[in-house]
């Protein structure tokens, strides 16, 4: 039975006060925020002032008014909550891109650090249906990712073309009323990893996840040549850990982070207000 997640409320201004949040990502630490997206206007036009030059023009490229302002409100909540850790301001925050898009801290940013903590300080975020997911770490790649529970009578068809094979022949298995779930269960648990690595949608096939009801998740990283074979080997998790987060009975999120085997990190849960103006739209 997963336990409950207690957060620890925090406020926009104070979290600017905040100077404790480095020293508190001891060895072994993961630091998980969670954020609703749909705040009130004076809200979003501050965290809008923290948006760099090419963080604006990606909110003006975004179609509908949701997406931008969801953009903005998980822009610069990564900013503020960044920020905490490094002891600078929001706007002084400077990122770089993998090759696939992977954001990370530029080196230039964490060489300002003022320990040696906030200047290992990584990241990953993800958001869907009006929720955002933060996950903050030192040292080693971390990945987090988060799904709105939508319909989606395609599941099979998706699994099929995306999942490995004996992903897809075990959904196929459940009762149609449970595809969706295990469905969203296990692209979860594979976005977590990929974004961990960096690799994006191209390494789908470079992972098998669990995705059955109440089996504990698992990864296990596979060879691609084995994609279509029926019975694959399953080599080894590396050090890989992985874990789902039980926010609510709308979204499943999972987080993979690298941490040798056995050992598993230890969580701690911040939930950053807003104030919500706007019902919940979209997912990103």
């Amino acid at each position: 039975m997963e336990h409950e997640i207690q957060w620890t409320p925090m406020e926009i201004g104070q979290l600017a006060k905040h100077h404790d949040l480095a020293l508190m990502l001891a060895e072994n630490h993961i630091h998980i925020w969670q954020v609703a997206l749909d705040c009130a206007a004076t809200t979003r036009d501050q965290l809008a002032s923290y948006l760099s030059v090419d963080e604006q023009e990606r909110t003006a490229r975004c179609r509908f008014e949701h997406h931008r302002h969801h953009f903005v409100v998980a822009r610069g909540c990564l900013r503020l909550i960044l920020g905490a850790y490094l002891h600078q301001p929001p706007k002084a925050i400077a990122f770089t891109y993998s090759d696939r898009g992977k954001p990370a801290i530029s080196p230039l940013t964490l060489a300002q650090a003022p320990s040696s903590t906030a200047s290992g300080v990584t990241f990953n975020l993800s958001h869907s249906g009006g929720i955002a997911l933060y996950a903050v770490s030192c040292d080693r790649r971390v990945g987090i990712d988060i799904e709105v529970l939508r319909p989606m009578p395609q599941a099979l068809q998706l699994a099929q073309r995306f999942f490995l094979k004996q992903e897809y022949q075990q959904l196929a298995t459940l009762p149609t009323a449970q595809q969706e779930t295990a469905f969203f269960r296990g692209w979860t648990r594979k976005e977590a990893y990929l974004k961990a690595t960096g690799e994006g949608l191209v390494g789908l096939d470079s992972v098998e996840v669990s995705i059955l009801p109440n089996e504990s998740p698992v990864l296990y990283q596979t060879d691609r040549s084995i994609r279509h074979t029926s019975s694959p080997a399953r080599p080894n998790t590396k050090q890989w850990w992985i874990q789902d987060l039980p926010l609510s009975t709308s979204h499943l999120a999972a987080i993979v982070a690298e941490y040798p085997i056995p050992q598993s990190p230890i969580l701690s849960y911040f939930q950053l207000a807003t104030l919500k103006d706007a019902p919940s739209k979209g997912h990103g």
